[in-house]
């Protein structure tokens, strides 16, 4: 239900309702926005859409987008043999308030695969055992807007109900698992990709709190945001979302997310720069 566009034309789509999750952010939350508009450039692919997968998304932030209704315009930019390219335009009062291009490739199950990862899942507590913790203190919370469930995972130091202002972390890092409330068609593998496209924007810029949580922030949001689906994925289940922040400062944040299943594999990664405002 809250992937749910109306169609009024080929390439023309609205979406209502948009979740607003943060008094720190500027307008709807920018996941929600990102899943329509992958929603609205898969509805684009006609007899397609069981053959191409979303490869890659790239994301601008232009205007804050108000939640009742946006229209989702879809241009055709590539339809490739291998490779298919839209560029979505969300649009309110007759201005682009968000862009993005989408990338789908075709399924390719019997080319070689060379797998390789750089940055093997980190050693984290699994999500259905949080008490038996000895490195990590994880918070369970179920957010009744948003269709996911989230396990938020912090330093063992913090004691439950401390004061995130009262302690201060070496490194601009933490942690969540995450899934869906309610599963989706486990053979709809784009559907699954649009729920993580969703999930990929939740406090992705937050990390720099865990290194100065003294301050507390006037503003956080996006400007810029991208996705790079590596494996097929199965957001019924849990998966780890890494968040680090590689640079901070001048008022932005450059983040990085690697989401995991919960046995390791590597199955996207994001990479958003954020707005920060922090009030002295």
């Amino acid at each position: 239900k809250d992937l749910e566009l109306e169609a009024v034309d080929d390439n023309l789509f609205i979406g209502k309702n948009l979740f607003h999750h943060s008094p720190t952010s500027r307008g709807s939350y920018g996941g929600h926005i990102v899943a329509h508009a992958m929603k609205a450039a898969l509805m684009t692919m006609g007899d397609q859409d069981k053959q191409f997968f979303f490869s890659s998304l790239h994301c601008y932030f232009i205007s804050p987008v108000n939640p009742e209704k946006v229209v989702y315009h879809v241009d055709s930019r590539k339809n490739g043999r291998t490779f298919c390219i839209r560029s979505i335009r969300a649009i309110q009062k007759g201005k682009t308030v968000f862009h993005c291009l989408v990338s789908f490739k075709l399924s390719t199950e019997g080319d070689a695969d060379l797998p390789y990862n750089k940055h093997p899942m980190p050693s984290i507590p699994g999500p259905s055992d949080p008490l038996s913790i000895e490195d990590l203190l994880c918070k369970s919370s179920n957010h009744s807007p948003i269709p996911l469930i989230i396990k938020y995972c912090v330093p063992s130091s913090w004691k439950h109900g401390t004061d995130i202002k009262s302690v201060a972390s070496t490194e601009p890092r933490m942690f969540m698992w995450m899934k869906l409330k309610k599963e989706l068609d486990r053979t709809d593998s784009n559907l699954h990709r649009i729920a993580l496209g969703y999930a990929s924007d939740w406090y992705i810029a937050g990390p720099i709190r865990m290194k100065y949580p003294q301050y507390e922030l006037g503003l956080l949001t996006s400007l810029d945001h991208s996705v790079w689906f590596h494996k097929d994925i199965d957001f019924n289940q849990w998966h780890l979302f890494d968040f680090q922040c590689e640079s901070s400062g001048h008022g932005q944040s450059l983040n990085i997310l690697r989401i995991y299943t919960e046995d390791g594999v590597l199955v996207a990664t994001a990479v958003q720069q954020g707005l920060l405002r922090a009030k002295l």
